[in-house]
Protein backbone atom coordinates (compact mmCIF):
# COMPACT_ATOMS: atom_id res chain seq x y z
CA UNK A 1 0.00 0.00 0.00
CA UNK A 2 1.86 3.10 -1.12
CA UNK A 3 2.30 5.70 1.76
CA UNK A 4 -0.18 9.16 1.87
CA UNK A 5 1.16 11.96 2.89
CA UNK A 6 -1.21 14.26 5.08
CA UNK A 7 -2.29 17.35 3.52
CA UNK A 8 -1.08 20.77 5.13
CA UNK A 9 -3.44 23.34 6.08
CA UNK A 10 -2.18 25.51 3.30
CA UNK A 11 -3.13 22.56 0.80
CA UNK A 12 -6.14 21.60 2.18
CA UNK A 13 -7.59 25.51 2.04
CA UNK A 14 -6.67 25.61 -1.91
CA UNK A 15 -8.27 22.59 -2.34
CA UNK A 16 -11.73 24.04 -0.76
CA UNK A 17 -11.02 27.57 -2.68
CA UNK A 18 -10.31 24.95 -6.23
CA UNK A 19 -13.57 23.41 -5.72
CA UNK A 20 -15.52 26.55 -4.96
CA UNK A 21 -14.21 28.04 -8.04
CA UNK A 22 -14.98 25.39 -10.12
CA UNK A 23 -18.20 25.40 -8.74
CA UNK A 24 -18.98 28.88 -9.36
CA UNK A 25 -17.42 28.30 -13.18
CA UNK A 26 -20.29 25.60 -13.92
CA UNK A 27 -23.23 27.43 -11.99
CA UNK A 28 -22.17 30.48 -14.26
CA UNK A 29 -21.67 28.68 -17.76
CA UNK A 30 -25.06 27.57 -16.91
CA UNK A 31 -26.97 30.68 -16.32
CA UNK A 32 -24.82 32.06 -19.80
CA UNK A 33 -26.75 28.96 -21.22
CA UNK A 34 -29.99 29.69 -20.61
CA UNK A 35 -29.79 33.31 -21.30
CA UNK A 36 -29.13 32.27 -24.69
CA UNK A 37 -32.49 30.75 -24.29
CA UNK A 38 -34.11 33.82 -24.22
CA UNK A 39 -34.51 34.19 -28.12
CA UNK A 40 -36.88 31.00 -27.89
CA UNK A 41 -39.72 33.20 -25.47
CA UNK A 42 -41.26 36.64 -26.22
CA UNK A 43 -41.64 39.36 -23.45
CA UNK A 44 -44.73 37.71 -21.98
CA UNK A 45 -42.74 34.65 -21.71
CA UNK A 46 -44.72 32.27 -23.51
CA UNK A 47 -42.75 30.35 -26.65
CA UNK A 48 -41.91 32.21 -29.63
CA UNK A 49 -43.02 29.34 -31.84
CA UNK A 50 -47.04 28.65 -30.86
CA UNK A 51 -47.12 25.18 -31.86
CA UNK A 52 -44.42 24.58 -28.99
CA UNK A 53 -45.89 22.50 -26.04
CA UNK A 54 -45.95 23.89 -22.78
CA UNK A 55 -46.23 23.10 -18.88
CA UNK A 56 -48.88 24.58 -17.02
CA UNK A 57 -46.68 27.33 -15.58
CA UNK A 58 -46.27 28.33 -18.90
CA UNK A 59 -42.81 26.81 -19.73
CA UNK A 60 -41.79 24.81 -22.64
CA UNK A 61 -41.89 21.15 -22.22
CA UNK A 62 -38.28 19.64 -21.16
CA UNK A 63 -37.53 23.11 -19.69
CA UNK A 64 -36.57 23.00 -15.54
CA UNK A 65 -38.03 26.00 -13.88
CA UNK A 66 -34.51 27.48 -13.30
CA UNK A 67 -33.68 27.40 -17.18
CA UNK A 68 -37.29 29.18 -17.96
CA UNK A 69 -36.64 31.58 -15.31
CA UNK A 70 -33.15 32.51 -16.56
CA UNK A 71 -34.62 32.79 -20.19
CA UNK A 72 -37.52 35.39 -19.29
CA UNK A 73 -35.79 37.05 -16.66
CA UNK A 74 -33.52 37.55 -19.75
CA UNK A 75 -35.76 39.18 -21.71
CA UNK A 76 -36.37 42.20 -19.40
CA UNK A 77 -34.73 45.43 -20.26
CA UNK A 78 -31.27 45.83 -18.40
CA UNK A 79 -32.23 47.84 -15.68
CA UNK A 80 -35.15 45.76 -14.91
CA UNK A 81 -33.28 42.58 -14.82
CA UNK A 82 -32.19 40.69 -11.37
CA UNK A 83 -28.76 41.23 -10.36
CA UNK A 84 -27.69 37.49 -10.49
CA UNK A 85 -27.85 38.34 -14.51
CA UNK A 86 -25.33 40.79 -14.06
CA UNK A 87 -23.23 38.91 -11.84
CA UNK A 88 -22.81 36.34 -13.78
CA UNK A 89 -22.26 37.55 -16.79
CA UNK A 90 -18.92 39.91 -14.77
CA UNK A 91 -17.98 36.64 -13.76
CA UNK A 92 -18.50 34.60 -16.89
CA UNK A 93 -15.95 37.47 -18.34
CA UNK A 94 -13.48 37.45 -15.76
CA UNK A 95 -13.23 33.76 -16.53
CA UNK A 96 -13.17 33.84 -20.23
CA UNK A 97 -10.27 36.72 -19.83
CA UNK A 98 -8.44 34.49 -17.59
CA UNK A 99 -7.94 31.85 -20.51
CA UNK A 100 -7.56 34.19 -22.85
CA UNK A 101 -4.27 35.46 -20.56
CA UNK A 102 -3.19 31.92 -20.21
CA UNK A 103 -1.95 31.33 -23.97
CA UNK A 104 1.48 31.39 -24.58
CA UNK A 105 2.87 34.66 -26.05
CA UNK A 106 3.22 34.74 -30.00
CA UNK A 107 7.14 34.32 -30.76
CA UNK A 108 8.45 37.30 -32.80
CA UNK A 109 11.10 36.97 -35.18
CA UNK A 110 12.96 40.23 -34.92
CA UNK A 111 16.24 42.04 -35.87
CA UNK A 112 18.13 43.65 -33.02
CA UNK A 113 20.38 46.21 -34.03
CA UNK A 114 22.53 47.66 -30.70
CA UNK A 115 24.34 51.29 -31.49
CA UNK A 116 27.11 52.03 -28.58
CA UNK A 117 28.50 55.15 -28.70
CA UNK A 118 30.95 55.47 -25.61
CA UNK A 119 34.62 54.52 -25.91
CA UNK A 120 34.53 51.90 -22.99
CA UNK A 121 31.19 50.32 -24.61
CA UNK A 122 32.97 49.75 -28.48
CA UNK A 123 36.06 48.70 -27.07
CA UNK A 124 34.24 45.77 -25.06
CA UNK A 125 32.28 45.07 -27.84
CA UNK A 126 35.65 44.57 -29.71
CA UNK A 127 37.06 42.44 -27.22
CA UNK A 128 34.12 39.94 -27.34
CA UNK A 129 33.54 37.28 -28.92
CA UNK A 130 32.27 37.19 -32.77
CA UNK A 131 30.01 35.09 -33.59
CA UNK A 132 28.52 34.13 -36.87
CA UNK A 133 25.18 35.40 -37.96
CA UNK A 134 22.71 33.10 -39.85
CA UNK A 135 20.24 34.73 -41.98
CA UNK A 136 17.62 31.81 -41.82
CA UNK A 137 15.13 33.54 -45.21
CA UNK A 138 19.06 32.10 -47.12
CA UNK A 139 19.15 28.65 -45.22
CA UNK A 140 19.13 26.07 -47.45
CA UNK A 141 18.25 23.56 -44.59
CA UNK A 142 14.90 25.18 -44.48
Amino acid sequence: MPETKALTRAERNLAVVQRADERLKRKTAEIMSYQADAADLTDAGTPVDPNTATELDGRPIGWSPRRYNVARDSRKPEREQPGYLARATRVFESYRRGIETEKPAPVLNVAVQVNVTNVAGQEAIGRAKKYAIIDVDDDPRG
